[in-house]
């Protein structure tokens, strides 16, 4: 199958496509990169484009570097920053370097042709953009979302698919039957919210063993606030032993917090059409890029009369 459009949650994938802390960065313009990071991105970003989505558009979403992290001072995002302070505490670590990289991805997708966009909006993550990307793109439109980010998951639908292993594209359908509960943004905020997650550093509510028991829980109680709701009644409890620990004041102020950071922040359509930025097909910059990474450029020159020279762009 091949899709209208490619959404890709970039920093996820250009962790997924290169280990970085086993390579050294290098100087390039006055900045260092890991030119290894950029030429892999790129190279699988091609690779995906090809086989699923030869004719259509890609869309690369990115984070702001370090996003909700350097927000404390924020009062529109103090309440998160503050709910947890460990969230997303890995990216603290990466070096500069690492966010070098991202940002030169960011101007090489720029030049690319006008069927390449990218997104970034200050102070969102990249899962924060893709309610308005589906938006734009309108009903009937079909899409992969590049990612093993589960947050994304919430977004899935008859037209909206996920990849989160290369080469393994999973329907709504068929991650539902994976999971035994319908996907859905209340479900994922609701599963998440109880059982945590440890690649965001989100920490669990109620034990892992009980899994098993979150199918029927959420076919009664279809989102976290009733969740919530439901562990104070005593015979509710009874029936789902799973709650009987939300019971206490802390693990439900760990659940509110664990919401908090899970729902994805709103965008008004506007703000996000005006950050939406497509390349402007300059050949000459985006191969002076692919150079500058070790990527082999194809001979673009053509001759006139006795003159040969670069195609222009």
């Amino acid at each position: 199958m091949t899709y209208d459009a490619i959404i890709v949650d970039t920093m996820n994938v250009a962790y997924r496509t290169f280990d970085f802390t086993k390579s050294e960065p290098e100087l390039l313009e006055k900045k260092k990169v890991y030119k290894g990071l950029v030429a892999a991105f790129i190279a699988k970003i091609q690779e995906l484009r090809e086989e699923y989505s030869p004719y259509g558009e890609m869309y690369l979403l990115f984070d702001n570097p370090t996003s909700r992290i350097d927000l404390q001072s924020s009062f529109y995002f103090a309440d998160r920053r503050e709910a947890f302070a460990k969230y997303k505490r890995d990216r603290e670590k990466a070096p500069k370097e690492f966010y070098n990289s991202i940002n030169l991805l960011r101007y090489y997708y720029m030049v690319c042709p006008p069927d390449y966009k990218s997104v970034q909006i200050q102070r969102l993550e990249a899962d924060d953009l893709v309610k308005p990307l589906l938006n734009h793109l309108g009903p009937g439109k079909t899409s992969l979302m590049i990612t093993n980010d589960m947050d994304w998951t919430r977004y899935l639908s008859d037209n909206v698919y996920w990849m989160p292993r290369w080469g393994v594209v999973q329907s709504r359908f068929d991650l539902s039957q994976d999971m035994g509960f319908p996907i859905s943004e209340e479900t994922i905020v609701a599963y998440k919210s109880l059982f945590g997650d440890e690649s965001d550093n989100i920490p669990s509510v109620i034990p892992p063993k009980y899994k098993k028991h979150f199918p029927m829980l959420i076919a009664e109680f279809p989102d976290a606030y009733r969740i919530i709701d439901a562990s104070k009644e005593d015979s509710t409890v009874k029936r789902y032993p799973m709650l009987t620990g939300l019971r206490e004041s802390e693990a439900e102020k760990q659940m509110r917090i664990n919401m908090q950071l899970i729902n994805a922040i709103e965008v008004a359509q506007s703000h996000f059409e005006l950050a939406l930025v497509s390349g402007r097909d300059s050949k000459i910059s985006k191969r002076l890029v692919e150079s500058a990474v070790g990527l082999e450029v194809a001979d673009e020159s053509f001759v006139f009369g006795n003159i040969k020279r670069p195609r222009e762009g």
